[in-house]
């Protein structure tokens, strides 16, 4: 992919925490407005457990691109998240 050369970005980050659910929800439902039943999660726990797994490492990846961009480079270590999986 190229990316456009700039000067400076704004990069929002979510806790991923938030987003990994958000998006557990998203592809459950199919809808931006729905969200999942507590039974859904408990029906799905070891789907979802492998699932947060995969996504924390996207998450951090895409993450540590644009760190990686900034001034100076140097990345930050997501591995404190990743204990928390």
């Amino acid at each position: 992919m190229q990316i456009p050369t700039c000067s400076k970005i704004i990069l929002l980050v979510r806790n991923p925490f938030d987003t990994i659910d958000s998006y557990f929800n998203l592809c459950l439902t199919n809808s931006h407005s729905e969200s999942l039943h507590q039974n859904v999660y408990e029906h799905f726990e070891e789907f979802f457990d492998r699932f947060k797994i995969a996504e924390v490492g996207v998450w951090a990846k895409f993450n540590e691109f644009w760190m990686s961009k900034r001034r100076g480079g140097g990345g930050t270590s997501w591995s404190c998240v990743l204990r928390i999986w």
